[in-house]
């Protein structure tokens, strides 16, 4: 069984939804791009972060009534 199959329930049980959205793009990526691990480590935290602001803000708007 492949590690990303392991890696599933972990990273939902740790509510990394940002991460499991873009792990099969970001590993494409480190593959191709040679990326250090640190980098590519850097982009799925990345990915993770913008997600939440974006749901923040998401529900701010929704808040805010506009």
């Amino acid at each position: 069984m492949p590690i990303a199959d392991d890696l599933v329930p972990v990273l939902k049980k740790l509510r990394l939804s940002g991460v499991l959205a873009t792990l099969d793009l970001r590993t494409k990526e480190a593959v191709d791009e040679s990326l250090s691990h640190s980098e590519f480590l850097f982009r799925l935290c990345t990915d993770e972060v913008e997600r939440r602001e974006a749901k923040q803000l998401d529900l701010r708007m929704r808040r805010a009534s506009f």
